[in-house]
């Protein structure tokens, strides 16, 4: 057995030989235990032997690997775990048996993060509900609001990430971000009672329901809108790319945020929305006018691999749409609006136009009185063409407004 005061000029002088060998620290102020392997290629791994507390020499030694001298692994730091682990075995620790009780629970983290997502757990609660009348909704919210959430290891969500889903959709529609919490809170409780999580993040978290200046009833003057447009041209980002399209088409901003590229049919230029994405649980066709296709592919040119049209990682849809609607007010100078003014705007507008409400309302994908009952069945196919040329004069009008080659109408 070789030993010797082992200092970093000492592990440095050490050369390989024609077999490999251990060199233990010695002398005053040694470590016992410390050693310095030098392999046959001349490499040199630190290590560590020790017996268990108690065992005595007729013990057996284990040995442990501290790592191979390197630029990230210096004698300084080597010597550091060395005494770490000298200190663990005095006061009765096992390093080997303790490293691989670790490795083994990382093994073991890393299982239940992939088996228990957000999105598992999710699927199991819906199941409970499948009496419930409003199952068909409760399964739409996760399937569209909770999207975002689908993939992480439900353990692992932060409270700070679910204050960012809830406070993007209350951005846009404050009674629908209630209804999501509630909804959030739910799952992430039935969570607990499986013993997935410890803790219901979303309990803390508050949503305002209080309608802003102006009401539900908000609608955006003809300046508002062309401002509003401006200022997202001003933001060239996937972001301003769906704002044009929900100011074209007049749909819902969580539909168009989650719209996938193979939704739109280019040839014919429809987007065809599938029911479990729709309010309503609808499939429903959307006609996409000139300037809406035009948005398209510049949305297509934009976006990152992946499959949905507005997207900034290739993973997920869009969903910062707070800071986003921040920088629209500074550079607009458009305030207390929500995004789901916009589809209320465009209703009105169509109405103005001389747009009667039937149609209006197949190409909101809305449910009301002029669609209940037997009237709702034969009307669901009709209008297609009356659509078609609604939204084609609407987005004809969208980009006079823009261009400042119509007088504007102010509305309130």
């Amino acid at each position: 057995m070789t030993t010797k005061r082992l200092t970093k000029a000492t592990v440095e002088a050490l050369k390989k030989g024609n077999r490999p060998f251990v060199v233990w620290d010695s002398g005053a102020g040694a470590i016992v235990g410390f050693g310095v392997k030098v392999l046959l290629t001349g490499r040199k791994v630190f290590v560590f032997q020790y017996r268990l507390k108690g065992a005595g020499r007729a013990g057996s030694a284990k040995r442990f690997t501290i790592g191979t001298y390197s630029p990230g692994l210096t004698f300084s730091r080597a010597k550091g775990i060395a005494e770490q682990l000298r200190a663990s075995v005095i006061s009765g620790g096992d390093p080997v048996h303790d490293t691989k009780a670790k490795a083994l629970a990382a093994v073991e983290r890393d299982r239940l993060s992939k088996e228990h997502t957000f999105k598992a757990l999710a699927d199991l609660w819906l199941k409970r509900k499948a009496k419930f009348r409003t199952h068909n909704q409760m399964k739409a919210m996760i399937e569209v609001q909770l999207a975002p959430l689908h993939g992480l290891d439900v353990a692992a969500i932060t409270q700070a990430e679910l204050e960012r889903l809830i406070s993007d959709i209350e951005t846009g529609a404050p009674y629908m971000a209630l209804r999501v919490l509630l909804q959030l809170r739910a799952i992430l409780e039935f969570g607990i009672g499986r013993r997935w999580l410890a803790e219901n993040r979303a309990k803390h978290i508050e949503v305002q329901t209080n309608a802003p200046v102006g009401g539900r009833a908000r609608v955006l003057t003809d300046e508002e809108l062309a401002a509003i447009w401006k200022a997202a041209d001003k933001d060239d980002s996937a972001f301003s790319d769906a704002l044009k399209l929900l100011v074209l088409t007049g749909q819902r901003r969580t539909e168009v945020a989650g719209l996938k590229v193979l939704e739109i049919d280019m040839d014919t230029a429809v987007w065809r929305l599938p029911a479990i994405r729709a309010k309503n649980n609808e499939m429903h066709l959307i006609h996409l006018s000139s300037q809406a296709m035009t948005v398209v592919r510049c949305a297509l040119k934009r976006k990152p691999t992946g499959d949905y049209l507005f997207s900034t990682n290739g993973r997920s849809r869009i969903q910062a749409f707070a800071r986003f609607k921040e920088r629209l007010d500074e550079k607009s100078g458009v305030k207390e609006w929500r995004f789901h003014d916009i589809r209320r705007t465009v209703a009105t507008r169509l109405q103005e136009m001389g747009i009667g409400i039937a149609v209006v309302e197949r190409i909101l994908n809305h449910r009301s009185a002029t669609r209940s009952g037997i009237v709702g069945v034969y009307q669901r196919a009709e209008f297609l063409t009356e659509r078609k040329a609604a939204l084609e004069a609407w987005a004809a009008k969208v980009e006079a407004l823009v261009s400042g080659n119509m007088t504007s109408k102010t509305s309130s």
